[in-house]
C-alpha cells in the first residue's frame, strides 16, 4: 500500500510539475506576443514621426520658396513706387505709359455681351465664345460656301484656304 501511494504522489507531482512548466510556457508566449507589439508600435511610431518630419520638412522649403518670391515681389513693387515718386517730383507723369510693362495702357473697354450666351471679345465676328470659353466661328472665318466644289470641301480641300 504505501509503495502505491508513493508512486501516486510523485505522478501527481510530476502532473503538477508538467502544469507548471505549461503554465510557464504560455507566460513567456504571452510575453514573447506583448514584445513584439511593443517592438511593431514603435516601428510604426517610428515611421509616422519619419513621415511627419518629411511633411515638415517638406512645408518648409515651399515655404522658403515663395517666402522668396515674396520678397522678390516687394522689392520690385517698392522699386517701382521710387520710380513714380521720383517721376513725380521731376514732373514728369510717365506719359500714359504703365509701369509695370513699360507698354502704353489700354483703356479698359467691357466686352458686349449677346442675348445668347456668347461674348464678342474684341468687337470683331471671329472672336466669339460661349460662357464656357469655346469659340464659335462664323460661317465667312470657315470660308463655308466659297469652295471651288471639290468633293474635299469645305474642310480638306486648297482651294478655299
Amino acid at each position: 500500500d504505501d509503495s502505491s501511494s508513493r508512486s501516486q504522489q510523485q505522478q501527481q507531482q510530476q502532473h503538477q510539475h508538467q502544469q507548471q512548466q505549461q503554465e510557464k510556457e504560455k507566460d513567456s508566449e504571452k510575453e514573447k506576443e506583448k514584445k513584439a507589439k511593443k517592438l511593431k508600435k514603435k516601428k510604426k511610431n517610428k515611421k509616422k514621426k519619419q513621415k511627419e518630419d518629411e511633411v515638415k520638412k517638406a512645408d518648409d522649403d515651399l515655404d522658403a520658396l515663395f517666402d522668396g518670391m515674396a520678397a522678390k515681389k516687394k522689392k520690385k513693387q517698392l522699386k517701382l513706387e521710387k520710380e513714380k515718386k521720383k517721376r513725380k517730383r521731376d514732373g514728369d507723369d510717365g506719359g500714359g505709359q504703365d509701369e509695370s510693362r513699360g507698354k502704353k495702357a489700354k483703356k479698359f473697354q467691357p466686352r458686349p455681351d449677346d442675348d445668347m450666351g456668347f461674348t464678342n471679345r474684341d468687337g470683331d465676328s471671329s472672336g466669339y465664345r460661349t460662357v464656357d470659353g469655346l469659340k464659335v466661328y462664323s460661317l465667312d472665318a470657315l470660308k463655308i460656301g466659297r469652295g471651288g466644289g471639290t468633293p474635299l470641301c469645305p474642310f480638306d480641300c486648297d482651294c478655299c484656304f
